[in-house]
């Protein structure tokens, strides 16, 4: 019987999973909403139950932060996220104790900068981005995670307030940093943003400036914040901007319903 292996993006939107091949071949996907922690994630040992005997392991990128220290009473933990109800989730020992295969745990981000490399040929340096429900950056030198004990939290940084920002005293939507890139910039925003326009102006125009305000302060806060890894450049072979037409598309339509 051929050996299959389970792989677990575990996002903030949505999880999906996969068992596939050695040879990168997909046996099965699905993907489901990310809705309370418990019932997220028996959808997901329900999924990998089917492949039970012939899986030889799973690997799990989580949304963040998250505790990837193995030495780490908390190892595998979702830690402080503002994604409601998931913090102190240990979404890696509860997948875990239902399978007798090894497990490898890091960030969504590390995985997609990991799958980056295997199909670039001759890169083994990169930084990938991913702009969705947060902002985050995995991170590749020579073919190893930058981290250790910790990953890299690439939302959770400040950056300059956009003038706008500052005239409408609006500061981000994190909980937790205010003024963080994540804030200020990731898919989320446009609802805060929309809240903070003037009520009297009509449904058609309001929209159209809630769109137009999100992606001039999306771009200009995500350009802010580039600048200081394009410093880097001598790093890393590349750097990865993910999904960032789609980014933008969303909003325009997520405008359209709001």
């Amino acid at each position: 019987m051929a050996k299959l292996y389970g792989s677990l993006e575990a996002g903030g939107t949505k999880f999906v999973c996969a068992v596939g091949d050695e040879k990168f071949q997909v046996v099965e996907k699905t993907q489901f909403p990310t809705t309370t922690p418990y019932e997220t994630i028996d959808r997901t040992i329900e999924f990998f139950k089917r492949y039970e005997d012939q899986l030889a392991g799973i690997a799990i990128g989580s949304f963040g932060p998250i505790d990837v220290d193995p030495n780490s009473e908390t190892y595998g933990f979702v830690t402080s996220t503002p994604k409601p109800h998931w913090s102190n989730i240990d979404l890696l020992g509860l997948i875990a104790k239902e399978f007798n295969v090894p497990f490898y745990f890091t960030t969504d981000v590390n995985s997609s900068a990991y799958g980056e490399t295997l199909v670039r040929k001759g890169v083994k340096s990169l930084v990938y981005y991913t702009i969705g429900t947060g902002i985050g950056a995995g991170a590749i030198q020579n073919g190893e995670f930058i981290g250790g004990m910790g990953h890299t939290e690439a939302g959770h940084v400040y950056v300059p307030l956009h003038p706008n920002d500052v005239s409408n005293e609006f500061n981000g939507t994190c909980p937790f940093h205010r003024g963080c890139l994540e804030g200020l910039a990731a898919v989320t925003i446009y609802r805060t943003v929309n809240r903070t326009l003037n009520h009297s102006l009509n449904l058609r125009f309001k929209v159209t400036l809630c769109c137009d305000n999100i992606i001039t302060l999306s771009v200009d806060d995500f350009t802010l914040f580039t600048h200081n890894v394009i410093v880097l450049k001598d790093l890393f072979t590349s750097i990865v901007v993910i999904s960032f037409d789609t980014f933008l598309s969303r909003f325009h339509l997520a405008c359209q319903h709001t």
